[in-house]
C-alpha cells in the first residue's frame, strides 16, 4: 500500500508538471505597434514583465528612420503570462512624436492615439504639452535622456491574454486522465503500474519521432505547416515533461 501511495504521489506531481508545460500554450501571441518619428536614426526597446520588475533580459529591440514620416515599429512577444508593458522610444534624441499605440492579440486589439495616450501611460522623464485634438503625442526628453512610457494597468485589463477556453479544457482533460491514473494505480500491481507508464513512453516516443522525421523530410520541398510545427512542440513538451516522472517512478 505504502509503494501505491508513492506511485499515486508521484503520478500527481507528473499530472502537475505536465500542467506547467503546457502553460505557455494557454495565452495568445502580444504584438505590440508604435507608429513614431524622431529626428534622428533610434533604437526603440520594449520591456515586458511577469512578477518582477522591469530588466533587460525581457525586452526588444527595434531600430527606425523616421526620414520625416513615421516610421511603424512592431515587436512580437512570447506566449506566456506578461503583467506589464514599458516604451523607451529612443536613447539619444531630444524630441519623439507618436501618432499611434497598438496592442494587439488573436483575440481582440486596442489602440490610442494623440492625447489618449497620456490616459493610459504613465510617463517618466518626458516633458509634453498636447491638445486633446491634437493627432499625435510629442514627447521632449529631460536631460536624463531615460525616456519611458510604462502602461497604467496590467495587460490584461485592456487585452483578453488567455485563452481561457483552452485552460478549462485542458484542466479537465488532466483531472480526467489523473483520476483514471488513481484508479489503475490502486487497482493494480505496483511493478505492473511502473511497467504501464515506461511503455506508453517509449510508444509515445517513437511516434514523435515519427513525426520528426517527417517534419525534416518536407522541408526541402514544402514550408512546414503551422500545424506540424505545433503538433512537434506539443509532443515534445508532453514528452520531456512525461520522462521527467516516469523517472521518478522507476527508482
Amino acid at each position: 500500500m505504502l509503494k501505491k501511495l508513492r506511485i499515486a504521489g508521484v503520478f500527481s506531481v507528473g499530472i502537475l508538471l505536465i500542467l506547467a508545460s503546457f502553460s505557455g500554450h494557454f495565452y495568445y501571441p502580444v504584438e505590440v505597434k508604435l507608429e513614431i518619428r524622431t529626428s534622428n536614426p533610434e533604437n526603440c526597446q520594449l520591456f515586458y514583465t511577469d512578477y518582477r520588475g522591469f530588466n533587460g533580459g525581457q525586452s526588444f529591440f527595434s531600430p527606425y528612420q523616421s526620414e520625416g514620416g513615421f516610421s511603424t515599429v512592431c515587436f512580437s512577444l512570447p506566449k506566456r503570462y506578461i503583467k506589464n508593458l514599458r516604451i523607451d522610444p529612443g536613447f539619444h534624441s531630444e524630441f519623439y512624436e507618436i501618432r499611434k499605440i497598438e496592442i494587439r492579440t488573436a483575440k481582440e486589439s486596442i489602440s490610442w492615439q494623440g492625447a489618449e495616450i497620456l490616459k493610459n501611460f504613465v510617463t517618466i522623464n518626458i516633458q509634453t504639452n498636447i491638445q486633446d485634438s491634437d493627432p499625435y503625442l510629442r514627447l521632449n526628453s529631460n536631460p536624463t535622456p531615460d525616456v519611458q512610457l510604462i502602461l497604467m494597468k496590467p495587460l490584461s485589463a485592456y487585452v483578453t491574454t488567455i485563452n481561457k477556453s483552452l485552460v478549462v479544457g485542458a484542466v479537465i482533460l488532466l483531472i480526467t486522465i489523473w483520476i483514471a491514473g488513481l484508479i489503475l494505480i490502486f487497482s493494480s500491481k505496483s511493478k505492473h503500474i511502473t511497467y504501464l507508464f515506461k511503455n506508453f513512453y517509449e510508444s509515445a516516443k517513437k511516434r514523435f519521432l515519427y513525426l520528426q522525421a517527417f517534419a525534416r523530410s518536407t522541408e526541402n520541398n514544402i514550408s512546414q505547416s503551422h500545424a506540424i510545427r505545433r503538433l512537434k512542440n506539443l509532443t515534445k513538451t508532453f514528452l520531456e515533461s512525461w520522462l521527467s516522472f516516469t523517472i521518478f517512478l522507476s527508482l
